[in-house]
């Protein structure tokens, strides 16, 4: 392959991630049922043929919207996890500022893809996808807490990550629904304290103070 092919195999493949924010960015501020793939074309500057020649249709590029948005989430909390404090409490402070951080209206979008991907057979996978991916995500915070503190819970890692990850699921769309009534901090100070209290030292492992 020729510097010059290189070249255009790397502007066109840009032209796909240009359809892919376009469309989020039409979801933001439409929502899906106003998404068609014409109006994603005009958001990009591009011509409606090449939507249809990155993508088999609407739910093909909606599959990799969701994925580009997941894959940026993950990104994002990998970031707030390195640079968060050791305790629970701390890295869950820093996963929701990722979320304040986030568009409200990319948010709700994401919301409006679960349902349809859950409606539609042939999309049905990435909403496992989805939900897989956040306890993925919550369970790199919670084994690190874990493995530093010594210390096991009812259930195990996979149910403590999961408890965690349905929280963080569950407040984002009550914080969507209703801001000013939703208080998540208070939320993480009392989910920090039933996990530190319920949990129980590690066999052999040196008694220590389980700081969540």
């Amino acid at each position: 392959m020729t510097v010059m092919s290189r070249s255009r195999d790397r502007a066109s493949a840009g032209k796909r991630t240009e359809l892919i924010d376009a469309a989020l960015r039409v979801l933001a501020r439409e929502g899906v049922s106003a998404a068609t793939t014409r109006k994603i074309a005009e958001e990009a500057g591009l011509p409606l043929g090449t939507v249809h020649y990155w993508f088999a249709g609407k739910d093909d590029l909606m599959e990799a919207v969701v994925a580009s948005v997941l894959d940026k989430f993950s990104e994002a909390m990998d970031r707030a996890a390195v640079s968060a404090p050791a305790t629970l409490l701390e890295s869950f402070r820093g996963a929701w500022k990722v979320v304040e951080a986030d568009d409200p209206g990319a948010q709700l979008a994401l919301y409006e893809l679960t349902s349809l991907s859950l409606r539609t057979p042939a999309m049905r996978d990435l909403a496992r996808r989805q939900y897989t991916l956040y306890r993925q995500t919550a369970k790199r915070t919670t084994d690190a807490w874990l493995e530093a503190a010594q210390v096991d819970l009812p259930g195990g890692p996979e149910a403590v990550a999961q408890l965690c990850a349905v929280v963080f699921d569950g407040l984002d769309i009550a914080w969507l629904a209703d801001p000013d009534g939703c208080n998540p901090d208070d939320v993480f100070v009392l989910l920090s304290h039933l996990l530190s209290a319920g949990s129980t030292p590690r066999a052999g492992s040196t008694p220590r103070t389980a700081s969540a």
